[in-house]
């Protein structure tokens, strides 16, 4: 399941919904005699982790997880599905709204990261620009879009940021051994970027742009502009 969770109400009410979800499995399993270990005892734990740690549930945004939350999201291994861009896009009202604490905890990529829980980034599109380096640039600085500083607490590097799109993202939808890295066996999907972004300022993520794109081995886009060569 994918449920939308902007707040902590909302993301307890979507934690809620999946948990639920394994213990009626679970309370079934037990109630007709469900599958059972040896000692005639049903394994009602192993069927929760079946329908509740194994399926790689998704909290979609995520934002404003308190630590309650965010200890559950890593018990079930459930997704955060982080909507970075909208720092980048709408970040001045919600540090008007939301003022400077709890934006430390509005889309907390470092958090995520170090608690252990699959963080994927996505735009949101069209609700946000599709382009990737604004959700990237917006978790690696934690500035908006007029250039406001948000925090100083959630800025993650830029190899996590990419890998966020990537290899997590991948792994998000169950195609991590097809998806997210360039490796044999994996769909040619590739793009080359006017720029190294391990190289430029972190000012300059945000401006990055592609010369060469290549979906599944075809090459989509191509500026003429540039020398491929």
């Amino acid at each position: 399941m994918a449920v939308h969770g902007i707040g902590e109400r909302a993301v307890t009410q979507a934690l809620d919904l999946i948990e639920a979800g394994g213990r009626d499995a679970a309370d079934s399993a037990q109630n007709t005699g469900g599958p059972s270990d040896e000692t005639g005892e049903t394994k009602a734990h192993d069927l929760y982790d079946t329908v509740v740690r194994s399926r790689r549930h998704r909290v979609e945004h995520c934002g404003l997880p308190n630590q309650e939350e965010l200890d559950r999201l890593r018990d079930g291994n459930i997704i955060a599905a982080a909507s970075t861009a909208f720092l980048f896009e709408l970040g001045d009202s919600y540090l008007n709204n939301l003022g400077p604490e709890r934006i430390k905890r509005t889309y907390p990529m470092r958090t995520f990261i170090d608690h252990g829980i699959d963080a994927p980034i996505n735009s949101d599109f069209p609700v946000t620009t599709p382009n990737p380096w604004l959700g990237m640039y917006a978790a690696v600085a934690r500035r908006t879009s007029s250039g406001r500083l948000l925090d100083t607490v959630q800025n993650i590097s830029v190899a996590e940021a990419i890998a966020a799109f990537t290899t997590v993202a991948a792994r998000a939808s169950f195609e991590e051994d097809r998806l997210g890295r360039i490796a044999e066996g994996f769909l040619g999907d590739l793009v080359l970027m006017d720029r190294d972004p391990f190289s430029v300022e972190t000012e300059d993520l945000k401006d990055l742009r592609p010369v060469l794109t290549v979906c599944d081995g075809r090459v989509v886009y191509r500026d003429e502009g540039e020398n491929n060569d």
